[in-house]
């Protein structure tokens, strides 16, 4: 069975930031997580990779994947504009369609995106408005682990 992408912890009561993990199930989302997994997918997605959508995809993956150098600045620069593109692709993507809205994107931006030297991965944290006006902070650091490192491990 394929890997699908789930929330498996919303907590409203800690600044609302929600937690992400891979699982093995599909469970119906609605609300703010339905856009959360729409920014996780675009965000993970290597262009050209959906044959109706070949702009779409901002392949966070690969760049956090990149040999770091300067520092990480050039790589901070190309993640918060993945970032950017995203909110762009989703927009996109809403035009048009009757939306209630807490599944509305009104703006998603980066919040802390730096290379941790002594973990040897980067910490993308990025802040997700809804035109309801839910404000949810997103930690990606559990899907942005390091290639060669297990996706399940701790």
């Amino acid at each position: 069975m394929a890997e699908t992408l789930s929330f498996y912890r919303i907590d409203t009561t800690n600044n609302n930031k929600i937690d992400l993990e891979i699982g093995n199930r599909s469970v119906r989302i609605s609300g703010a997580a339905k856009v959360i997994q729409e920014i996780v997918r675009l965000l993970l997605q290597t262009p050209g990779s959906d044959e109706d959508a070949p702009g779409q995809g901002a392949d966070l993956k690969s760049l956090v994947n990149r040999q770091v150098l300067d520092n990480g600045q050039s790589t901070q620069l190309d993640i918060v504009g993945a970032i950017r593109k995203t909110l762009r692709d989703i927009r996109a993507n809403q035009t048009g369609h009757d939306l209630p809205g807490n599944e509305r994107l009104a703006n998603l931006e980066a919040l802390d995106v730096r290379y941790n030297r002594s973990e040897h991965r980067w910490l993308v944290n990025v802040r997700v408005v809804l035109e309801d006006g839910t404000n949810i902070v997103v930690d990606f650091a559990k899907l942005l682990k390091p290639l060669g490192s297990t996706l399940f491990g701790n």
